[in-house]
């Protein structure tokens, strides 16, 4: 991998929600949050000159997953992309409003020389939706290196003795958005309820959003709003120990890049159910089940199927665990990339 010369310190300036891999000693993170600046075509002015004071005088390294917080006129810029799935995707938006969108992103983008993607497909989508120039679009594979393990077996009975009075349960972690199609869940709950009288409860643990009121109003009205546990804006460690203690997890989000729910449910033994678009087939491959976001029943049709087939579930967990193993801690290809795009900062030779 490639290793930070000694000689120099560097400092890599990024928004604080972007995982980043440990860091060599003599390379300091700083963490960048403006909440109130967030949002992929949010009015973005007042935030560039808010994070510029901090780059003065530098050469240091501004790396943001956000269009509009990228700099214009500095160099040393790297644009993490992991929100594309509106060009293939718009039913979420406003369909008089995506040609400007697009547009609006494509002259931001001008100001980038460097993109970097986790997602071979959003790589492709880069080059050959947006037209930008192959040299300009740099993958590298994911890497999860937070420790995340299994919560024993005492742990987990705690957890749903917590939430769901000690019964078993689905879990859903996302945003509560409508591109993460919550309605269809609840409709495939209901389904399986019908097809398999249990006692199995599901919890919906989201962070919330500009829609998130109005989904969660939705839902009081629900036939089965007593076995529905809603949890908002969950700490890490919460959400860890309600991942960890739930019987599967279902993560139909259709707008992602680096699926961040997925290794998260790996580490702690749980098997997914993912919507089948390309980036989830990307990192989900055999280890995960695949559903049309869109589609209570074939949801529900996976729910009975991990509830069936108790070695299908097991033999998931297992996959997962290998594929994890093979991807993990792999902060190489990252220290790789910046070597080649801001080769000063970094010793010549790549190990």
């Amino acid at each position: 991998m490639a290793r930070l010369n000694p000689n120099i310190s560097m400092k890599l300036l990024a928004e604080n929600n972007i995982s980043l891999p440990e860091l060599p000693v003599n390379c300091e993170l700083v963490p960048v949050r403006l909440k109130k600046f967030s949002g992929l075509f949010a009015a973005g002015k007042a935030f560039p000159k808010s994070v510029k004071p901090l780059l003065e005088g530098q050469n240091d390294v501004w790396i943001t997953n956000q269009i509009t917080h990228v700099l214009e006129g500095y160099d040393h810029q790297l644009l993490c992309v992991d929100e594309l799935e509106w060009l293939k995707f718009p039913q979420w938006q406003l369909k008089s409003r995506e040609e400007i969108r697009k547009k609006d992103w494509l002259k931001r983008a001008r100001r980038v020389n460097h993109f970097a993607c986790f997602s071979k497909n959003y790589s492709h989508l880069l080059k050959e939706e947006m037209t930008i120039p192959e040299n300009r679009v740099h993958f590298s594979t994911p890497f999860f290196h937070h420790e995340t393990i299994p919560a024993s077996w005492s742990e987990r009975e705690s957890a749903k003795t917590q939430f769901t009075g000690g019964d078993d349960f689905f879990v859903f972690v996302g945003d509560i958005h409508p591109r993460h199609h919550l309605i269809p869940i609840l409709k495939a709950y209901s389904i399986f309820k019908k097809w398999q009288k249990s006692s199995m409860k599901l919890v919906i643990m989201g962070y919330t959003t500009e829609y998130t009121a109005r989904i969660l109003q939705s839902i009081e009205s629900y036939k089965h709003r007593d076995d529905v546990v809603i949890i908002t804006d969950p700490d890490e460690q919460e959400k860890l120990k309600i991942l960890s203690a739930s019987y599967a997890c279902i993560y139909t989000a259709e707008s992602i890049s680096i699926p961040a729910t997925m290794p998260d449910a790996i580490k702690l033994a749980v098997p997914l159910i993912v919507s089948d678009i390309p980036n989830m087939k990307e990192w989900g491959l055999d280890h995960v089940l695949y559903a049309n976001a869109s589609n209570e029943t074939q949801i529900a049709e996976k729910m009975m199927l991990l509830f069936k087939d108790e070695h299908l579930r097991s033999k998931q967990v297992e996959n997962a665990n290998q594929f994890l193993a093979a991807v993990d801690n792999n902060s190489g290809s990252l220290f790789e990339m910046l070597h080649s795009l801001f080769p000063a900062k970094f010793a010549a030779t790549i190990k």
